[in-house]
């Protein structure tokens, strides 16, 4: 699993006003946004930023949203990034599709600030949930080995 900063956002949308606009929002909360307008940019934004969250647009420039979603889900260097599809495709082949290929939520637009700021939340709870899960178990396997060894050093040999 890749190691993500839990507060950095991919905002991937190919209407530079809204992911101008939605980026001073959600950086006015706190949350370390990076934008992309296009597939390229979101492609390397995502090698090189390591998002904890990505949110899509399904109706993009070149590669269709959907597309995107797939090509992410076949990538294992992009595997756990949690999904927001903010699009303003509402049809429920479009949410059936999303979800089908990995979308942890789906908002339609128009939308409210607040709405998507909880939904965001939510997903920022689940990463930060899973990366202490990691660490108890990471812990938890350093213990049982410590133990393991403890046992076997302090039983008796068997002789042949």
């Amino acid at each position: 699993m890749r190691k993500h900063n839990t507060d950095k956002i991919l905002l991937i949308d190919p209407d530079k006003v809204l992911t101008d606009e939605l980026s001073d929002r959600l950086s006015g909360v706190g949350l370390d946004m990076l934008c992309a307008n296009d597939e390229i940019t979101a492609q390397n934004l995502i090698d090189i930023g390591n998002p904890s969250l990505i949110i899509l647009e399904l109706s993009m420039k070149g590669l269709d949203g959907k597309d995107f979603i797939s090509k992410l889900n076949h990538k294992k260097s992009y595997s756990g990034i949690p999904l927001i599809v903010l699009s303003s495709f509402s049809d429920v082949n479009s949410k059936v599709y999303a979800f089908l290929h990995g979308a942890n939520d789906y908002i339609t637009k128009p939308f409210e600030f607040p709405e998507l700021l909880a939904r965001i939340n939510i997903q920022r709870k689940q990463i930060q949930a899973q990366l202490e899960l990691k660490f108890i178990i990471e812990e938890l396997t350093e213990k049982n080995l410590i133990l393991e060894q403890t046992a076997f050093s302090q039983s008796p040999q068997i002789l042949n």
